[in-house]
């Protein structure tokens, strides 16, 4: 069998005696025992020359017979590997993703309420969604600090709701509680006057049984109905 490869690594072993493991550059691998070869696929390795050998079969062995420096110095291009990912896998990354967005963007919407001051801060949403930040960065801001040349900085803490106008409606100023559908149409009802078919038609394409929804539907109805 004749034979023509570039080599990638050259790997001395030792076994009942001396050896070189020859990597080529398809990853495939041959022994070679003689010295006077390993100073050719040396020379060969260091120029980036092409090697041409013939192999013969010695019962479960191949071994190589004749070796030569070829005449090309330009290594062949190697198949890209193909995409290993299944549909199943490619279905999960999208979930993954599609739950990261949807996170990213409950958490913003109760720090907005939370900011507005319709959520205060022992709520069980803006605890939920500082617990989800808070992960992400680790330590607490107040804990972190950063050295600039020598001098340690301490980040400015986390920032509290801005104090509300003594002019706003006693209605803004209430703790809105959101645990279930039936408690969302009635703070609705009682801090917008809106019924349950307008909260319906303004949340059309969200669940009120999902506690990321309602999350999110609240922050429609305070923009839409609130000012």
């Amino acid at each position: 069998m004749e034979d023509s490869k570039f080599v990638k690594d050259i790997t001395e072993k030792e076994g009942k005696k001396k050896y070189w493991q020859i990597t080529w550059h398809d990853d495939k691998k041959d022994n070679i025992f003689n010295p006077d070869w390993l100073k050719l696929l040396e020379q060969a390795h260091l120029e980036n020359r092409i090697v041409d050998f013939k192999k013969e079969k010695n019962g479960n062995y191949w071994n190589i017979t004749e070796l030569k420096l070829g005449d090309f110095t330009e290594a062949p291009k190697l198949t890209e590997p193909k995409d290993k990912m299944t549909p199943d896998m490619w279905d999960e990354k999208d979930r993954v993703t599609r739950l990261s967005i949807e996170s990213q963007v409950a958490v913003k919407c109760v720090m907005e309420a939370f900011s507005a001051g319709q959520l205060k801060e022992d709520s069980p949403y803006v605890k939920a969604a500082l617990g989800w930040a808070m992960k992400r960065i680790g330590k607490p801001i107040e804990e972190r600090t950063v050295e600039i040349d020598g001098v340690e900085e301490t980040p400015t803490p986390t920032p509290k709701p801005a104090p509300k106008s003594t002019t706003e409606p006693n209605k803004q100023k209430e703790e809105v509680s959101l645990n279930n559908p039936g408690e969302f149409y009635t703070v609705c009802h009682k801090l917008y006057g809106i019924n349950k078919t307008q909260v319906d038609t303004d949340t059309v394409d969200l669940d009120l049984s999902v506690d990321l929804d309602r999350v999110k539907a609240w922050s429609i109805i305070t923009r839409k109905y609130g000012k």
